[in-house]
């Protein structure tokens, strides 16, 4: 088994080689590799996907995105930003499913398996379209081939403490980049934010997540404590990841151990080149979400 890790977190407080280490000792049988930025890969291809992200880009969280011609101003940004590997800007939110169909395109052929995990990395704000609601949620991750994981969406998906979004409404036109870093400490034991340390052993979890979609066909779990725990909210998603007493659930553990042994997981995995699916919680609606560049 090979998994595939494409650094496009953009990030120095995310360790990505240990993100790496912390999947080939869960998954003992597997060849771990930690490769660049999957756009940075294919240099010849980045016009294309800077018009794949002008065109994912959403536009009305509460519609559905249309197939449309993007506008020259909307695909030289995004060429500019992919292009500088130090340009950390982010706040424009995309359409999960797009951007996932596209980076398809970048996997060669001969790894395009059933043994072989790509797992991208990415700092961009990630949504699907909820049916439902009918509006775009933000998402932590997007399991198919590939899958998706956003380093933001971590961060602006699961909801935080109900007392912050109560302060935050109390304090009305005061609320500012100083409040908003005095609740980040005040409420630090149940909730992240950018650039926060803690973010490399919340992947952790994440990554091992898409490992059991494509392994298993079942990435989640119902046990807060283990680190599938699908999290609504940061404060669960802090329990799953980082002061739970355990790894993994009993279940899961079984599960590891089958894998160990090469006798594979519960469920059945994806077929290769299937259909993406945005195996993720529903998380916060757009509009809840604040930019940043």
């Amino acid at each position: 088994m090979e998994i595939y890790i494409y650094d496009g977190s953009r990030s120095s407080n995310l360790n990505v080689p240990e993100i790496a280490q912390y999947a080939r000792e869960q998954l003992r049988k597997a060849i771990v590799e930690v490769r660049r930025d999957i756009v940075q890969r294919s240099p010849q291809k980045l016009p294309e996907a800077a018009r794949a992200f002008a065109r994912a880009k959403v536009l009305n969280p509460m519609k559905k995105i249309e197939d449309r011609e993007p506008l020259y101003g909307e695909v030289s940004y995004e060429e500019n930003r992919m292009s500088d590997a130090k340009n950390m800007t982010f706040g424009n939110i995309y359409d999960g499913f797009v951007i996932q169909e596209h980076f398809g395109n970048y996997i060669p052929k001969e790894e395009l398996t059933l043994r072989s995990i790509h797992i991208v990395l990415t700092n961009q704000l990630l949504a699907t379209f909820d049916e439902g609601d009918l509006r775009y949620h933000i998402r932590s991750g997007i399991f198919g081939i590939p899958s998706l994981i956003s380093l933001t969406g971590l961060v602006e998906g699961p909801a935080r403490p109900r007392e912050f979004y109560l302060l935050k409404q109390s304090m009305g036109p005061r609320w500012d980049g100083a409040a908003m870093a005095q609740s980040a400490e005040e409420f630090r034991d149940r909730m992240v934010d950018h650039n926060d340390p803690r973010l490399t052993e919340i992947m952790k979890g994440y990554v091992m997540q898409a490992a059991f979609y494509n392994l298993t066909g079942a990435p989640f779990c119902e046990d807060v404590n283990c680190r599938l725990f699908n999290a609504h909210w940061q404060e669960e998603m802090i329990k799953a990841q980082i002061t739970s007493p355990y790894e993994f659930c009993p279940e899961h553990e079984k599960a590891l151990k089958a894998l160990h042994q090469g006798k594979g997981g519960e469920g059945s995995p994806p077929e290769a080149g299937a259909q993406p699916k945005a195996d993720a919680p529903k998380e916060q609606p757009v509009a809840q979400v604040r930019g940043r560049t």
